[in-house]
This record gives structure tokens, C-alpha cells and sequence, in this order.
């Protein structure tokens, strides 16, 4: 009988000595997860700093959050940038065929003109003016 409560005395003591290795793991686990300040006369101090651990940490994770919100404005602005140098580029594409156009209109206009023999008129002369001017601030775009 002796024997039998012997068995199971050591078998309960290795059981309380598992549990006792797995409570040490936890606790040293917990301390890591959840640092304590001792309290040797600053623990005001200890807890202004923690206080500001956790401020910091927030305002990191703001940081980051404005910081995503920024990335994607810049994405944003870069494809409208992108677009509007596209617009641009066909715009200019569109002002030199203008030019071309109003170039061969002026020319057209004066040769008529010369052909019908009314160069000197003053309708011509403003046809010609107005002609003239468009394709002045047609090259000044480019």
C-alpha cells in the first residue's frame, strides 16, 4: 500500500513540477508582453514614461496611417500629371496643325485676293490682319 501512494506522490509531484517550468514560461512571457515598472520611489516617473511610450506609439500609427494617405495622393497626382502631359503633347500636336492651317488660309486668301484684284481692299486687309494675328499667338502656345 505503501508502495502505491509512494507511485502516485511522485507521479503528482512531476505533474506540480510541469506545471510549475510551464506558470515560469508564462510569466517570462507575460513580462516581455507586459513590462512592469518597479516601484523604488520613481514610479511616477516610470509611468509618465510609459504614458509617453504609448503616445509615441500612437502617433507612430498615425504617422504611418498619413503616410499611406500621402503615398496614395502622390499616386494620384502622378497619373493626372501623366494625363496632362498626354492633353499637352496633343495640344501641341493640334496648335501646328492650326498653324499649318492658317498659313495656307493667309496664303490662299492674299493669292485670291491677288488673282480677283482686290488685294488692296479693306475687307481683304482685315481678313489678312485677323489671319496674321491668329497665327501669331498660334506660335506664341508652342
Amino acid at each position: 500500500m505503501n508502495r502505491f501512494y509512494e507511485l502516485v506522490l511522485i507521479d503528482r509531484i512531476k505533474k506540480l513540477e510541469e506545471k510549475n517550468k510551464r506558470l515560469k514560461i508564462e510569466i517570462k512571457e507575460h513580462k516581455k508582453q507586459n513590462p512592469v515598472f518597479v516601484d523604488n520611489g520613481n514610479h511616477e516617473e516610470c509611468m509618465k514614461l510609459w504614458n509617453r511610450i504609448e503616445e509615441l506609439e500612437e502617433e507612430n500609427e498615425n504617422l504611418k496611417f498619413q503616410h499611406e494617405k500621402m503615398a496614395e495622393k502622390i499616386r494620384e497626382l502622378r497619373k493626372f500629371k501623366n494625363e496632362a502631359v498626354k492633353r499637352v503633347v496633343s495640344a501641341e500636336k493640334l496648335n501646328r496643325e492650326l498653324i499649318k492651317a492658317l498659313e495656307f488660309m493667309l496664303n490662299w486668301n492674299t493669292k485670291i485676293s491677288e488673282e480677283m484684284g482686290i488685294a488692296d481692299t479693306e475687307e481683304s486687309l482685315i481678313k489678312f490682319i485677323e489671319l496674321k494675328k491668329l497665327l501669331e499667338k498660334a506660335e506664341k502656345v508652342i
